[in-house]
């Protein structure tokens, strides 16, 4: 198990020797900082290379000496949670490592290793009375390796600590010392610390509703069906997965059979890493996804590519929030150009590595930034092969728009299938309860589950949509009581249907909560009822966002409860709640005679860049009670410019949600120009951000310099 050790210090010693001599010394890739954060629980290692003619027998003494490749004797940094913890922040995201430094003088060596690739490192501990985890490796001519490890103060942690420990790292706001734990997006876990501390941190995380990795690499354990339960992914490679089974594993039918025992044993979901052959995973619905071994022209170093690809997957499933298919092919690249590299830690891909390797196998495999086909509608090569940082989802209804261009099902499990032949769409958002007809129920969630799965999508969120015959003088502002209460109960219930399909997010609007009339409400009373509704609602589900889509007015409700962005700013002040935030509609805005954009920089300014949970762009002409729907761009194309560009100033973290109604259009195509535009804008509004972007941006806008904006645009052939 120690073997992968080896080339990782091999490596990092040639790195310390071009640093020291001058020469080819390349800093290293920071990670880019943004909202989500992983956290990684594990080893750090201080490891001593010692390069041996032949193993000493039993008394012998023999004298080590410098190789070509190395000096004997050096130490550097290893162990299978730093690995993690460095390819993590490599691949782009924020990385909070948390491990036991020893008192010895490699702690020092080993905390400036983590820190130089921007690995938080502030929730670790330092053990005075300790050690550094301490490995001796032996490495013989010909690459065999014999090697002795001190588990030092990777094995001397303590149980009160980790509770504390747990209580830091996935407390709320206000509860802890760190943020609140909505920003962890997943815990990698290994075996190279003691298993309590990854049963009480899985647990923890679990119980906070943030999905667990175990990577099983590390000392040969047994694992309780308690700790299985509590991770999403159990990740072993064959051998591994043949100790823990007992079963042959040479076959792919051998593995889906030695994976679906540790699956009887509590585990959720087993992801096998196969080495040269990719790897398979066995998902807790039963479905078998396989992931072929990508090809390099030349292997170097094989250490640290299970790290790599381990690292990479939760990157793109839970950071990045991809699909399972696309999370393994970013992993499996990931590991395939770590192996042209030496060393473990030297080898972690950085995020450019990795997307210009799945960029130049595009053309022979399917990869995850690659759309999936199914319109005649065109797009430029950069468009189709870029990476982007947001995740886009359409109105799911406007699928059952001309019916005769779609051969397929005309119903819910058709339209997820047809908005599977989109280009670029990521995420499906449904609504409660018109998609989705009840209460969670297993049989109802399989068929969504199943077709999610065959159209390569995911769940988004999930949307309120109250039924006029029960809800017509209000819904969370209904004067009866009983009805008030089933108003919110179906909040909770949308709040369940969100965790069954893996989303985090319900946002409710009502067509009902307002009035027609002057003289007909008690305004204060209407609005205390929606607070409290919010409040009840997000206190039963923590682990969900839960926002709120004002819309001023409507052909059922004249004056909305809550008609502007200002009053939903308001609202959000009086909720409290670390799981409330609001959903912006472009066409909303637009119909309260707001500027959007400005909508998207308040609410930024007075709650923060993290409390927009969402927006939903279209266009429209902004008639009274009229909510076109038109394509985003094609009526307020300025408009549209800026509300994206001040998504990126503001650091908008959600998915964008197309609300049109393509009533006498293609839908496919016309969600794919959707994307296209939005796409376009974006890339426009990054390049005015940026310093050589033509135009000094910020001393425009502190002048109100309206006609140097407008003549930039036309001479860039903008607008």
């Amino acid at each position: 198990m120690y073997v992968h050790l080896i080339c990782t210090f091999v490596a990092l010693l040639l790195a310390v020797q071009a640093q020291a001599t001058g020469s080819g010394s390349v800093p290293p890739p920071v990670a880019t900082h943004t909202a989500p954060v992983l956290v990684v629980v594990g080893s750090v290692n201080a490891d001593v290379i010692v390069p041996i003619q032949k193993m000493p027998s039993i008394g012998e003494t023999i004298v080590a000496k410098d190789t070509a490749e190395m000096q004997a004797g050096i130490t550097v940094a290893g162990g299978k949670g730093a690995n993690q913890a460095v390819a993590c922040s490599r691949l782009g995201v924020n990385t909070r490592f948390v491990c036991k430094f020893g008192g010895d003088a490699n702690a020092a060596m080993l905390e400036k290793t983590l820190e130089a690739d921007g690995v938080d490192i502030s929730q670790c501990e330092k053990l005075y009375d300790k050690p550094s985890g301490l490995g001796l490796v032996l490495l013989q001519q010909g690459g065999t390796v014999s090697c002795i490890v001190c588990s030092g103060a990777n094995g001397a942690w303590h149980e009160d600590k980790v509770q504390q420990q747990c209580k830091q790292l996935f407390a709320k706001e206000g509860e802890g010392a760190l943020s609140q734990a909505n920003n962890v997006a997943c815990v990698l876990l290994q075996m190279e610390v003691p298993q309590f501390v990854n049963e009480q941190i899985a647990a923890a995380a679990t119980a906070a509703g943030i999905p667990v990795f175990q990577d099983i690499g590390g000392e040969e354990r047994e694992i309780s069906s308690a700790h299985y339960r509590n991770c999403l992914f159990v990740s072993p490679n064959k051998s591994e997965l043949k100790r823990l089974s007992r079963l042959p594993v040479e076959s792919d039918d051998e593995i889906v059979a030695a994976a679906k025992s540790l699956q009887a044993k509590g585990a959720r979901n087993v992801l096998v890493t196969l080495g040269e052959e990719g790897c398979l995973l066995v998902t807790e619905q039963g479905e078998i996804v396989r992931q072929a071994g990508l090809k390099v022209e030349r292997v170097i170093d094989e250490t640290g590519a299970g790290d790599n690809f381990r690292a990479a997957f939760c990157v793109r499933l839970f950071a990045e929030k991809k699909s399972i298919a696309e999370a393994l092919l970013f992993a499996s690249s990931a590991a395939a150009v770590s192996v042209t590299k030496l060393g473990a830690i030297p080898s972690c891909t950085t995020r450019e590595e990795c997307l210009s390797f799945m960029q130049a196998i595009s053309t022979s495999q399917k990869i995850a930034d690659t759309p999936r086909g199914g319109s005649t509608s065109s797009s430029t090569k950069e468009e189709e092969n870029d990476e982007f940082p947001l995740q886009f989802a359409s109105r799911l209804n406007s699928m059952s728009d001309r019916p005769e261009l779609w051969r397929g099902e005309k119903n819910v499990v058709g339209w997820i299938k047809r908005q599977g032949t989109i280009k670029g769409l990521d995420l499906v958002d449904f609504n409660y309860p018109q998609h989705l007809t009840s209460k969670v129920s297993e049989e109802e969630k399989q068929k969504i589950v199943d077709a999610l799965d065959e159209a390569n999508l995911k769940c988004g969120a999930i949307c309120l949509r109250y039924h006029k015959s029960q809800f017509q003088l209000g819904a969370l502002t209904n004067p009866d009581p009983v009805v008030r209460a089933r108003a919110i109960e179906l909040v909770n219930e949308a709040c369940e249907w969100a965790t069954a399909l893996g989303a985090k997010e319900v946002v409710l609007w009502s067509a009902f909560c307002g009035y027609d009339y002057p003289l007909q409400v008690e305004y204060e009373k209407i609005y205390d009822d929606v607070v409290s509704a919010f409040q009840e609602v997000c206190d039963k589900h923590p682990q969900i966002k839960v926002s709120l889509e004002y819309k001023p007015t409507d052909e059922n409700t004249r004056f909305f409860a809550i008609p502007s962005t200002g009053v939903s700013i308001l609202l959000a002040k009086d909720v409290n709640r670390d799981n409330f935030g609001l959903t912006l509609d472009f066409g909303h805005c637009l119909m309260a005679g707001e500027n959007p954009a400005q909508c998207v920089a308040l609410v930024a300014k007075k709650l923060g860049g993290d409390k927009l949970f969402g927006v939903q762009l279209g266009d429209g002409y902004s008639r009274l009670g009229a909510e076109d729907g038109l394509v985003f761009g094609s009526i307020h194309p300025l408009q549209s410019l800026e509300f994206v560009l001040y998504l990126i100033k503001t650091k908008f973290a959600g998915h964008v949600y197309f609300d049109t109604f393509p009533r006498n259009e293609d839908p496919i195509r016309e969600c794919e120009l959707n994307i296209r535009r939005f796409k376009k804008m974006h890339r426009f509004a990054l390049k005015m951000l940026s310093k050589d972007g033509g135009i000094d941006l910020e001393k425009v806008l502190k002048q109100h310099d309206a006609m140097t904006m407008l003549e930039f645009l036309e001479e860039q052939s903008a607008f």
